[in-house]
C-alpha cells in the first residue's frame, strides 16, 4: 500500500506496490493508498477505519524494479513498481467500492475485471491435453515396445481431462452469460447471485493445476526436461492457483455463500 497525502486540490503520492502485471509494456498504474490530510495525519471514515482509496499514478513516474522471478507466468511481467511524491490531480482518486458513475452493462458489475484469469487456467488445461495426444503419437513405452497413445491408461487419462477440462470451460461461459444476461437486464448482481461464476473462477484454475500435472504425469520422462512443455505448463498452472482471484482460500467463503451461511473475513467479490 502507498499513502497519499492532500495537496490542495490533489495528492501526493508514495509507495511500492507488488505483483503489477504488464507492468513492461503498460501506460496506466494503479496502486492502493492510505489517505492522509495536508499534516500527513491518517483520514478514517465514521467508523474509524482507515480511508483506502486507488490512484492513478503518472506512468513516467513510475519506477518498475525487475522483481518478477518465477516458476510459471514469467509472461505477466507482474513486477513491483514505485512512486515517490508523484502528484496527482483529486479525480485521479477513487474507491473501488462507490457506485459506478456509468450505468452501462459494463460498468454494472464492478468484479468483470477478474473474469480474465479463467480465461488463462482453461487454456492451460486444454493446451496440456493437445501436447500429450500429440506426443504420445510418437511416445514409445517401454518395455512393452508400444505407442503410449494405443496403452488404455493413456486413454482414460485422456478421456478424463477431456471431461474435466470441458466441463470446467462450460460451467464458466454459462455462468458468464448468466451474469452479463443480468447486467443488460438490470437484473439481480449480489455477491449471492453471482457466487457461482466466482465458484466457476476458482474451479477453471483447480481443473488447469489438475490436468497439467496429471498430462505430465502421463508424458513420465518426457516431461522433465526443463525446456519441456509439460513443465512449464505444470508451472504456469501452479502459479495461476496462487493468485488470490483463484486460491484454494477461496473455497471456504465460495461454500459459506453458497450455503446461505456467514462469509467470514474479507474476500475478492465473494
Amino acid at each position: 500500500m502507498g499513502i497519499a497525502v492532500r495537496a490542495r486540490d490533489g495528492w501526493r503520492v508514495t509507495g511500492r506496490w507488488d505483483f503489477g502485471s504488464g507492468s513492461t509494456h503498460a501506460d496506466r498504474f494503479i496502486g492502493g493508498v492510505f489517505l492522509r490530510d495536508e499534516a500527513g495525519d491518517r483520514l478514517t471514515d465514521d467508523q474509524g477505519q482507515p480511508l483506502v482509496r486507488v490512484a492513478h499514478l503518472p506512468p513516467e513516474q513510475v519506477t518498475v524494479h525487475d522483481t518478477w522471478d518465477t516458476i510459471g507466468m514469467r509472461a505477466t511481467a507482474s513486477n513491483d513498481y514505485e512512486v515517490t511524491d508523484a502528484l496527482i490531480p483529486d479525480t485521479w482518486v477513487f474507491d473501488v467500492r462507490a457506485p459506478m458513475r456509468r450505468d452501462d452493462p459494463l460498468y454494472r458489475l464492478p468484479m468483470w475485471f477478474i473474469v480474465k484469469h479463467a480465461g488463462n487456467t482453461t487454456a492451460l488445461a486444454r493446451r496440456a491435453i493437445d501436447e500429450t495426444i500429440a506426443a504420445a503419437e510418437t511416445k514409445m513405452l517401454m518395455p512393452q515396445r508400444q505407442l503410449l497413445i494405443d496403452h488404455p491408461g493413456t486413454l482414460e487419462a485422456i478421456a478424463r481431462a477431456e471431461a474435466a477440462t470441458r466441463s470446467a470451460r462450460a460451467f464458466l461461459v454459462a455462468e458468464i452469460e448468466r451474469v452479463w444476461q443480468a447486467c443488460i437486464d438490470g437484473g439481480d448482481l449480489s455477491l449471492d447471485a453471482t457466487a457461482p461464476l466466482r465458484l466457476a473462477i476458482v474451479n477453471s484454475a483447480t481443473v488447469a493445476a489438475d490436468v497439467t500435472r496429471s498430462m505430465f504425469d502421463l508424458m513420465t520422462t518426457t516431461a522433465i526436461k526443463a525446456d519441456s512443455v509439460f513443465a512449464q505448463l505444470v508451472a504456469d498452472a501452479s502459479v495461476a492457483k496462487t493468485h488470490v482471484v483463484h486460491s484454494h482460500r477461496n473455497w471456504a467463503p465460495l461454500g459459506a455463500r453458497l450455503s446461505g451461511r456467514t462469509v467470514e473475513g474479507p474476500t475478492v467479490f465473494i
